[in-house]
Formats: structure tokens, C-alpha cells, sequence
């Protein structure tokens, strides 16, 4: 089909979502599974609660797997957040960037409709892309 590389979602992070049988697998057995089958694996999709929970954990199953980047999914905030909500999301996870960047993955972040809703007449991403370090975090892009 002409696929080269695949992105995963973190099995403990999304066990609920069909990624439960891949929990008890080793990084490494994945990583030969994959690439045994022809393929690469580069980026994966964590929670952002499961890497402010078990972040080291994580970046061991990054390193193992051999990411170039660990992806977070979505702050997950309730829809009646604010913007100051938003802004002490984006902290946190400019945070944890500073732990995957001195691991050597950097961290991204997927963006979605909802952050292009307006709160207090101010775009909820302006205020992401105002708050994020870019040093440590960046958008995700499927070009590496």
C-alpha cells in the first residue's frame, strides 16, 4: 500500500480505546514487530494526564520504540474552560517538554477545531502558540 511509517498511540494511555491486547508488550518486541513488518514507527500520541502521571515511564517506552517525537494528543479540558485554563495547560506541558527535550524527543501537540474557538474575542490557539516555548513544544507534523 506504500505505507513506510506508522503512528502509535501509547497502549496504556489509550487501553480503553482498542490498545488494551498491546499493553504487556515490550517496546523492543513492538519495534522488531513493526519493523519486521516493513515499517517504521516515529511519533506516538500520549495523554497529556498519563505523561504528567507516568512521564518517565513514557519516555523509557519512547526510547525503547525508538520515537522521534511524543505527541500529545489533547489537553482533554472541559468545554467550558477558560482561557486562563488553556494558558496553565500549555505551562504544564512546556514542563514536560523540558523532560522529553533533555531525553532527546522532542514534544508536539496536535491541534483540533476546538482550539480555533474564540474566548473573550481572543483564539484559543493564539493563545497556545503565545504560551507554548517553541524551543519545546511544536506542533505536530507528520514530516519530521
Amino acid at each position: 500500500m506504500g505505507y513506510q511509517t506508522i503512528e502509535m498511540c501509547s497502549p496504556p494511555g489509550y487501553a480503553g480505546a482498542g490498545y488494551g491486547t498491546l499493553v504487556n508488550i515490550k517496546a523492543a518486541e513492538m519495534r522488531r514487530r513493526i519493523q519486521d513488518a516493513g515499517l517504521g514507527c516515529e511519533s506516538c500520541h500520549y495523554q497529556f494526564q498519563e505523561l504528567k502521571v507516568h512521564m518517565d515511564e513514557r519516555i523509557a517506552f519512547a526510547k525503547e520504540l525508538g520515537l522521534k517525537q511524543m505527541v500529545v494528543a489533547t489537553f482533554a479540558l472541559r468545554p467550558d474552560a477558560t482561557l486562563s485554563d488553556w494558558a496553565r495547560a500549555a505551562d504544564e506541558l512546556n514542563r514536560l517538554g523540558e523532560q522529553t527535550q533533555k531525553a532527546g524527543i522532542p514534544t508536539r501537540i496536535s491541534q483540533h477545531d476546538f482550539e480555533f474557538h474564540e474566548i473573550d474575542g481572543v483564539l484559543i490557539y493564539d493563545k497556545l502558540m503565545e504560551t507554548f516555548e517553541p524551543k519545546l513544544i511544536r506542533l505536530r507534523s507528520r514530516w519530521l
